[in-house]
C-alpha cells in the first residue's frame, strides 16, 4: 500500500469537492475514503502500538484531507 497508487499527501486523490463534473469515481479516492484510511490507521495503532500507523493517519489529515475539501487548502 505504500509502495504502489498513493499521493504525496500519504493517500489517494480526493478532490470530488472541488473540481466540478468530476464526481465520478474513477477520478479519484473520495473524501470519505480518506477518513476510513484514516480511521484504518488510528485502529492498527491501537492494535499494534506501531506509531508508524498513527504518522500515517497524521500524514493524511494534514495533506490529503484538507486539500480534498477545498481546492484552495492545496
Amino acid at each position: 500500500m505504500n509502495e504502489f497508487g498513493q499521493f504525496p499527501g500519504g493517500g489517494f486523490a480526493g478532490d470530488e469537492n472541488c473540481r466540478q463534473g468530476f464526481s465520478d469515481p474513477r477520478q479519484g479516492f473520495e473524501t470519505c475514503g480518506i477518513v476510513e484510511f484514516m480511521h484504518s490507521f488510528s485502529i492498527l495503532t491501537r492494535l499494534t502500538g506501531d506509531g508508524k500507523w498513527a504518522d500515517q493517519c497524521e500524514i493524511l489529515a494534514l495533506n490529503s484531507l484538507p486539500a480534498a475539501l477545498d481546492p484552495f487548502l492545496a
